[in-house]
């Protein structure tokens, strides 16, 4: 967790791979949606909606994999 952490915290990438999708919960509270600006938002979900929202992820992933 703390090597996360400190990876998150001392991030100086300015520019990403534009391929890339990120998905954010507007609910997350440990990553505050406010903090960053993603590709794709699920309104009611948190960090961990992975679990809570699964299906969603789920379809979001079949959307935008090959």
């Amino acid at each position: 967790m703390k090597r996360t952490l400190n990876y998150i915290l001392t991030w100086e990438e300015e520019q990403c791979d534009t391929e890339i999708i990120h998905v954010h919960g507007a609910k997350d509270r440990t990553i505050p949606y406010k903090n960053v600006s993603p590709t794709l938002t699920l309104p009611t979900a948190g960090h961990m909606m992975v679990y809570t929202h699964a299906k969603e992820v789920s379809q979001l992933l079949e959307t935008y994999l090959p």
